[in-house]
């Protein structure tokens, strides 16, 4: 074995090595076998059979490698690949060393063909099911049971999983507690061993009685804990203990009703898994977690498993493959559907295998350098063609297999619903009605039958549009199930899709795009309002593909040309709210669809409040100059969808006859915009005038300046820092500022103006908060509401001569100039976008009272699966913030005792 080139070992080992995964590294770990077991050589030679089992693990593992150069007893494991070493559990090392034989000849039948997936993932299994039954000999374990959870339970461990256990004593629980920590221990050298499946996970107890789980189960187990119950079984200690904590398992997940809301957290568990893999950059390349890996297969099963296992015990199987097969022998899955599953199971699980024993730890990621994933093609067993590398083949193989898994995980919760009740050219399936009905429901279908119509007119008939709804509802109707009214959704789709014209435009644009159909299914399951406005547009499936660039659009040249060639003032208005609503409606859906800021919905909103109000004082034609100012959160480009417009008009001018044409101008403008009736534009509130509903419509700006200068109340001056002009004469504009800015921003409110401030705000806040709920539910009047931060914020901003209209840039403004602790502007902010979020949402939702976070119910319900997160965490967290918020408010107000009740004049709000 000794020349001047290479080493070589003979012909036949020596092509092995060349074919092999590897070569260099198999030829060093050859010459090192060599050198340290001389005797090996001769072995090799004349068992071929020893030899390709040898160079397969030098090829596919360091490890593996020192394992065999070091121990010569792997050597004879891998001389007799069929027979399995008895365990030895005499002590911790000899089972470590049993471990590292077993785990060798496991991984040297995967590597040579002999056993397919399953048979490796069930040897990997009974290994560690071994290995724990021996750290129970070994550690003299007594009166305790070890459960085995998720893959060993499934009986489909790979190379490197934890080993997911929990424990269950019929003893005393401080012993048995000891116990399971030594058993920890000793198996903890063979394997890395997860007991976070407890109940309460890290934080819960260790070990539990049997009544213990029992009593849990009953009260607190969340949906995802029972979804773990389908992957457990008893596989070491006491077996009499295991067993009947398995039946008690099995008795609390099959009688457990999964809710819509139950398989929506689950679904969002996975959900969030995808999330962290695409802020890595990993979707493409993790095969367990990324788009089309094993999770999507595994969670399709378990999520039919726990909709049709009540009813059907044959679904009752914790292993993937085998309950796969059981839910399309029952017809739950199509049977194409079903093999190309399984098939891309046994792809994606067999390139996890690879994986982790060429990189030699818990690894799901493909690696992106190409002589890495050269070695990995050919652990595989790609080998090279006159046309490809194996590298080529690999990647051609991998890419198609998650493709076509993650496009069957998309939709196979709902097509077998329309097979079984469509006349649509697919593979039918074995649903009973039941089945049907239960699959509907548990997906937050709360009228399966009407559903089941409603699909049935989607895809009814033979024309080009109705075959390609078929193909597409499977995939909308999930996404239907995700949104806060499926019911809702599939109504408002069956509108859309009326017509022959309208139905062909749609399904086009959903056939050429998929987004759209995620967002239309978004819309159409959150709000009645932003549908049916949408059902005006000739062409919703370009609003919603071209989101959210078209909210950039020229919006007064839009408004403008909306109502260009109006006859009357009445089709003047209908044109001016038509555009008005279209224009809100794409605010709304990019709003639906996470594809804008709360921040940002707010200034859209004013946006388009500006182009109605510059277009209809254009419109009225003032003969003067004159000039239109938003004031509160319109004023502010804070508006909400449920917002009135705060309007005060200005005129530069001083007769009496000035004074006329500006009262008939400020009135035809309100007339235009606000007058009411179903054809109203804006609900206008012109309170916040000088002297309130007493005072003249429009004002002078030498009147705007003497009433500011004379007779203004410190609230009245708090009004103004959120003044802005949106429309009129820009003479007029500068004028209007320059009449009132020096008055407003004159001095500090002394204390006396602060009581002032601060008796108005306690007024409102008596006088506005609904008295039927609790505070902390009014998202506008209650402690670290809307109103409260707008008053401390805008009290600060007097206080400091700091301006800015916007409450958000006015609290980071106060922090830059060093007016304002970061800590409570963080607070303030984050509860104001809080509540100007869940005010939004309610509106869009169509709750009749959007300005008050519901209790349990389903209204509560729906806001919160609107906004992905659970009603309890929602109520939570918004309590939080505006606790916090409320603390940093009263730090701002700092009232003076001696000022409290100090008289004050009509707050006019």
């Amino acid at each position: 074995m000794e020349g001047g080139g290479a080493a070589t070992f003979g012909a036949v080992l020596d092509e092995l090595v060349a074919r092999s995964a590897a070569p260099d590294l198999v030829r060093v770990g050859l010459l090192r076998l060599v050198e340290g077991q001389p005797d090996s050589s001769e072995r090799l030679a004349g068992d071929a059979d020893l030899a390709r089992a040898v160079v397969g693990v030098m090829a596919a593992s360091r490890s593996m490698t020192n394992l065999v150069v070091t121990d010569a007893l792997a050597v004879v494991q891998l001389a007799d690949l069929d027979h399995r070493a008895p365990i030895d559990a005499g002590t911790a090392e000899a089972l470590a060393a049993w471990k590292r034989r077993e785990y060798l000849r496991i991984a040297a039948r995967d590597l040579l063909g002999i056993d397919r997936l399953e048979a490796t993932g069930l040897a990997l299994s009974d290994m560690a099911a071994d290995v724990l039954h021996g750290a129970v000999l070994v550690t003299h374990s007594v009166d305790l049971a070890v459960v085995g959870m998720g893959k060993l339970a499934g009986g489909e461990l790979n190379y490197a999983s934890d080993v997911d256990i929990v424990f269950v004593t019929e003893g005393n629980v401080e012993g048995a507690t000891e116990a399971a920590r030594a058993v920890i221990g000793v198996a903890g050298r063979c394997f890395k061993i997860d007991t976070n499946l407890r109940p309460e996970g890290n934080a819960g107890a260790l070990v539990r009685s049997l009544e213990s789980y029992e009593a849990y189960w009953d009260r607190w187990a969340e949906a995802w804990e029972f979804q773990a119950l389908l992957k457990a079984r008893p596989v070491a200690g006491v077996e009499t203990l295991g067993n009947a904590w398995a039946a008690a398992a099995t008795e609390r997940l099959w009688s457990h009703q999964f809710s819509a809301d139950d398989l929506r957290q689950i679904r969002e568990i996975k959900a969030k898994g995808e999330a962290h893999m695409g802020s890595q950059g990993l979707l493409d390349r993790e095969v367990k977690r990324g788009h089309g890996g094993i999770r999507d297969v595994e969670f399709t099963v378990q999520l039919l498993q726990m909709v049709h296992g009540r009813h059907d015990e044959l679904l009752r199987v914790p292993n993937t493959l085998e309950a796969l097969a059981a839910l399309a022998e029952g017809g739950y899955v199509a049977a194409d559907d079903a093999q190309a599953l399984g098939d891309g199971y046994r792809i994606l699980r067999a390139t996890e295998h690879a994986l982790q024993l060429v990189q030699e730890r818990q690894t799901h990621v493909v690696p992106d350098d190409d002589v890495a994933r050269e070695r990995l093609a050919r652990v595989l067993g790609f080998a090279a063609t006159p046309r490809r590398s194996p590298l080529e083949a690999f990647d051609t193989e991998l890419t198609a297999t998650r493709a076509r898994v993650r496009a069957i995980h998309e939709r196979i919760y709902f097509r077998p619903l329309l097979e079984a009740f469509s006349a649509a050219d697919l593979q039918p399936t074995a649903l009973t009605d039941e089945a049907v009905r239960d699959r509907l429901v548990a997906f937050g279908f709360v009228d399966p039958d009407r559903a089941l119509r409603a699909l049935d007119e989607l895809t009814r008939g033979l024309g080009r549009g109705a075959r390609v709804m078929q193909q597409l509802l499977p995939l909308m109707l999930s996404w239907l199930a995700d949104t806060p009214d499926p019911d809702l959704g599939l109504l408002n789709l069956r509108f859309h899709t009326a017509g022959a014209t309208r139905s062909r435009m749609l399904t086009q644009r959903l056939r050429d795009n998929l987004e759209v159909g995620h967002r239309l299914s978004i819309v159409l399951g959150s709000s009645r309002l932003v549908s049916d406005q949408l059902l005006g547009s000739s062409d919703v499936g370009a609003e919603l593909a071209e989101l959210p660039g078209r909210l950039d659009m020229d919006l007064e040249a839009a408004a403008r040309a909306a109502v260009a060639g109006a006859t009357d003032l009445d089709e003047t208005r209908r044109r001016l709210r038509r555009f008005k609503e279209l224009a809100v409606a794409r605010i709304s859906a990019a709003d639906l669809c996470d594809l804008i800021s709360v921040d940002e919905v707010g200034v859209r909103l004013g946006q388009v409040a500006d182009a109605v109000v510059t277009t209809g004082l254009e419109l009225v034609e003032p003969p003067l100059p004159f000039v239109v100012v938003a004031m509160g959160r319109y004023g502010g480009s804070d508006l909400s969808y449920a917002s009135d417009l705060d309007l005060v008009f200005a005129y530069d001018g001083g007769t009496p006859g000035d004074q006329q044409q500006a009262e008939r101008t400020a009135r035809a403008l309100r007339d235009l915009i606000g007058q009411a009736g179903p054809e109203q534009v804006y609900e206008i509130d012109l309170n916040l005038r000088p002297e309130g509903r007493k005072g003249r419509l429009a004002r002078s700006l030498n009147g705007w300046h003497a009433y500011f200068e004379h007779w203004a109340e410190p609230w009245e001056r708090l009004a103004m820092t959120r003044a802005r002009v949106v429309a009129g004469d820009p003479a007029a504009a500068r004028g209007f500022v320059l009449a009132t800015a020096p008055m407003v921003w004159a001095a500090e409110p002394d204390e006396q103006a602060v009581g002032v401030i601060r008796h108005v705000k306690g007024r409102i806040d008596s006088e506005k908060r609904p008295a039927d709920v609790e505070p902390w539910q009014s998202l506008k009047f209650g402690p670290g509401g809307l109103v409260d931060i707008e008053f401390a914020t805008q009290l600060t901003q007097l206080r400091t001569g700091a301006r800015g209209q916007r409450t958000l840039a006015a609290l980071d403004n106060l922090v830059a100039r060093g007016y304002l602790a970061t800590d409570d502007a963080a607070v303030m902010g984050a509860a104001y976008r809080s509540a100007l979020l869940l005010r939004n949402r309610l509106f869009l939702l169509g709750s009749r009272r959007p300005d008050v976070l519901p209790g349990p119910g389903a209204d509560l319900d729906r806001l919160a699966r609107s906004l992905h997160v659970t009603p309890p965490d929602l109520v939570d967290e918004h309590r939080a913030a505006i606790g916090s918020a409320r603390d940093a408010v009263e730090r701002l107000f700092a009232p003076d005792p001696d000022l409290e009740g100090a008289p004050v004049t009509d707050a006019r709000r």
